[in-house]
């Protein structure tokens, strides 16, 4: 092991060709959130990297882009978006993108991660109420312009888990093959128009024909026609759709990133308004109409949904008489949000709850002001209620319906920027956020949040800035960062948050305290080339276990604490040839019990031989002995792909990517992707489980572009 890592700061000190820019920011924030998310299934990353994709795809024009396009441009500021305006005030429509090198605060950091979602033309911008709402395209122009993509998808693992052995009983194995089907089918005309049909089939489902059942082959099916900025029409979503307002205490599901080395401007989630769905996470949608129409600088929204969600169906006690007839009750114990139906009791669950939905919202735009009010009802086909509950469940949910109001405000004053967003529930709960961003000199930034959610708030499609994003209840905090650019090549970053918690939360029976803190020193001696140097410390609180420490009884909780130390190096060698190199080491530590350590060491090569053939693999070696000490790290997928595994245990993890474009219109990938631990017999639990020391993945994937 000490020759490998001799090797690897080897590597590093032999990097110095400066090329094209190198953008991995987006990664570094995605994997960020990821480690602080504990579960796969709270956050939709899988749409976070769509709408990035087809934002680098198609560049905002500098120009003539609206406040609210220039929002959805990751790492741009309200203060940056107005300093832009101003100098194009001043001096006339930008002549090139690096142009922008001469607008107050746009250093070379920030212009190298904005390059890729942003261009210019020679169009002027009109920022006058008579161009607010300029006309669309005509029927002729989207036809003849619009685009077609058609992507197919298959995937599997190449062992077997216990779930396809055959068994005794139907009960205890899957009842498909271990195949995953994905399709697509889109036909786009950017930016105005997106019609979408995709399906897919997970691992061990069945692939059936069953209208009755709304079984229409694929497991799950999603599709949407959508229309913006057609005049005083600002948007229109027919079938799947998303909404993100605000600081995402009401409309929101994942469309931001949370703490992270980007230690300024993940305080604000990203600005999308009403998003087409695209993804095939099962549960983080609505399914129905939305609209958006604006007169003047008031802009309108109003929506209806009914959308189906899978969850475990019980009978109660009580009944209900209905023309004689004694009817009993029945109560949903929660909304499940895997969406795997693979066997006879995770099919009894599908989309056996209906959520009912409407709402909207009225919001007032200026130069330098967003206000805006907020609305959802929401009604459930069958009450939700916990047959019992655990005591952290004491304050959740229950009922059959509920509603939230919001207000928010975002507000630009030279060089700075407050934000924020009050709500309520039906239960009376109150959440509140606010944010201030500044900028103290050209040179530091500054960024703070607060925000209190009483332990009664209810919103289950709120996601916003927190420890907790995805679960804004009973939670207070207060978080400052703080970024430095001493040299154009050099730049500090660094937050503290501290955070606390009202009530019990899983594994913490016990009002609850913790903070976090992490600096990051990033050196970028090129365009190309990016080192950076990052140490996190996370401390919280746990139960204490059962005659753990006899003498202690008096006390609940013990405390936690996991520390990450990672040095890492991105650079574009040549125009066909990138690395990325990384070395980490993480400790857990748990009061009364010895330290847990893990190690992770990777490089990753991307090289593009020619036009028609790519290559993109990573060797990474792992020793990590607790599960508390995993470590994650960001792989290349498949483009609609997101994957960001946990390392654990003891092994070697590789991936291998070879894309092939034959003809313009058509591209293929092959990914074979595998884990090989050398201490672990099985891989696993339940009927996932896999009796082998290797656990390998193998994937297809067509795009024919039309």
């Amino acid at each position: 092991m000490k020759k490998i890592t001799l090797l690897f700061f080897l590597f590093y000190s032999s990097i110095a060709y400066p090329q094209d820019s190198l953008n991995i920011d987006l990664d570094m924030l995605i994997e960020d959130a990821s480690s602080q998310s504990n579960s796969d299934a709270d956050i939709d990353w899988s749409n976070i990297t769509d709408v990035l994709i087809d934002l680098a795809k198609n560049p905002i024009d500098l120009n003539h882009a609206k406040r609210h396009e220039l929002q959805t441009i990751p790492f741009l500021t309200p203060i940056l978006i107005n300093n832009l305006y101003n100098h194009i005030r001043k001096n006339g429509p930008l002549l090139s993108i690096y142009e922008l090198q001469a607008v107050p605060g746009f250093d070379r950091n920030v212009f190298d991660k904005i390059k890729p979602y942003i261009t210019v033309t020679g169009k002027s911008l009109d920022l006058s109420n008579n161009n607010l709402h300029p006309k669309g395209p005509t029927l002729s122009e989207i036809w003849k312009d619009g685009k077609l993509e058609i992507i197919q998808r298959f995937s599997r693992e190449l062992q077997n888990e216990k779930g396809y052995v055959l068994s005794d009983t139907i009960a205890n194995r899957y009842l498909g093959n271990p195949w995953r089907t994905y399709t697509r089918i889109r036909y786009r005309y950017n930016p105005n128009v997106s019609i979408s049909l995709l399906g897919e089939k997970d691992p061990g489902e069945q692939f059936l024909w069953n209208p009755q059942k709304k079984y229409y082959g694929y497991d799950f099916l999603s599709g949407h026609v959508a229309i913006k900025n057609f005049g005083n029409l600002k948007s229109l979503v027919i079938g799947d759709f998303n909404l993100q307002y605000g600081q995402g205490l009401v409309f929101s599901r994942g469309l931001g990133f949370g703490k992270s080395g980007e230690v300024i401007n993940t305080v604000k989630p990203m600005y999308t308004g009403i998003l087409p769905y695209s993804s095939v996470n099962e549960s983080f949608f609505m399914r129905g109409t939305a609209v958006q129409y604006a007169i003047n600088r008031l802009y309108f929204t109003a929506f209806g949904a009914r959308t189906p969600q899978d969850a475990s169906i019980i009978a109660s006690l009580d009944t209900l008489i209905i023309e004689g007839n004694v009817i009993p009750l029945q109560t949903a114990e929660g909304i499940i949000t895997s969406g795997l139906h693979r066997t006879p009791s995770e099919l009894s669950k599908r989309n056996t709850l209906f959520e009912y939905a409407t709402g909207g919202r009225l919001h007032y735009t200026s130069r330098n002001m967003n206000l805006g009010i907020n609305g959802l009802y929401q009604h459930f086909s069958i009450q939700l209620q916990k047959s019992n509950p655990a005591s952290y469940q004491f304050y959740n949910f229950q009922g059959k319906t509920n509603h939230l109001v919001s207000f928010d405000w975002d507000i630009v004053h030279r060089n700075f920027n407050i934000f924020g967003e009050v709500a309520r529930s039906a239960s009376g709960g109150i959440a509140a956020t606010s944010g201030l961003l500044i900028s103290l000199d050209p040179k530091v930034d500054l960024a703070l949040n607060f925000r209190h959610f009483h332990n009664n708030f209810h919103s289950l499609k709120g996601y916003s800035f927190s420890e907790r994003p995805y679960a804004l209840q009973g939670e207070t905090g207060f978080y400052t960062g703080i970024k430095i650019t001493p040299h154009s090549k050099w730049q500090i970053a660094s937050y503290i948050d501290h955070y606390q918690f009202a009530w019990y939360r899983y594994l913490v029976n016990y009002p609850s305290q913790g903070w976090e803190w992490l600096t990051q020193i990033n050196y970028k001696p090129n365009r190309n080339t990016l080192f950076y140097l990052r140490y996190r410390i996370d401390q919280g609180q746990k139960n204490i276990a059962t005659n753990e420490v006899p003498t202690e009884n008096l006390r609940f909780l013990i405390a936690r604490r996991k520390q990450n130390l990672r040095l890492d190096c991105s650079a574009k060698l040549h125009r066909t040839l990138a690395i990325h190199s990384r070395a980490e080491h993480s400790w857990f530590w748990l009061e009364y019990k010895p330290k847990q350590l893990g190690f992770l060491i990777f490089q990753d090569l991307v090289w593009t031989l020619n036009y028609k053939f790519k290559f993109t693999g990573r060797m990474a070696l792992f020793d990590i002995n607790s599960y508390d000490a995993r470590i994650y790290a960001y792989e290349n997928n498949l483009p609609t792909v997101f994957s960001i595994p946990a390392y654990n245990g003891r092994g070697i993890r590789s991936y291998a990517i070879l894309q092939f474009t034959p003809i313009k219109s058509i591209d293929i990938w092959l990914r074979y992707a595998l884990f090989n631990y050398d201490r672990l017999r099985t891989i696993g639990s339940g009927l996932a489980e896999i009796h082998d020391t290797k656990n390998s993945e193998l994937s297809i994937q067509l795009r024919l572009k039309l």
